[in-house]
């Protein structure tokens, strides 16, 4: 596993750093503006989710709410993205967010945020 550092988009734009991983599981510090790009250039579709640490809520107002891990299905030779990440529901006491990928050959990430 391997903490990823976040890229800022400034106003100039940005040619993001993709990096290739050792790991399924990963995990990035989370302000709770940052998002996944992701290019598969394998042959086989990969799905990314990302760990939801905060499940459920109840709500005075909506009663019990349910929160679902952030899921991505990338096709072969297609490029991704998938975020925002609310730090409520997403980070854990650390400000980390973890996720996985269900194969990492032909895979390359980026952690972007604006600026």
């Amino acid at each position: 596993m391997a903490l990823i550092n976040s890229q800022a988009i400034p106003e100039g734009g940005l040619i993001a750093v993709k990096s290739t991983l050792s790991s399924t599981t990963n995990t990035f510090n989370n302000g709770g503006n940052e998002f996944i790009l992701i290019d598969n250039s394998s042959e086989a579709t990969v799905v990314i989710t990302v760990t939801a640490v905060t499940t459920s809520v109840e709500s005075p107002l909506y009663g019990d709410l349910e929160k679902s891990n952030a899921t991505l299905s990338i096709a072969p030779g297609e490029t991704g993205t998938i975020g925002t990440f609310p730090v409520s529901a997403y980070n854990g006491d650390d400000g980390i967010v973890s996720f996985t990928l269900t194969a990492i050959t032909g895979i390359k990430i980026a952690i972007l945020y604006l600026a």
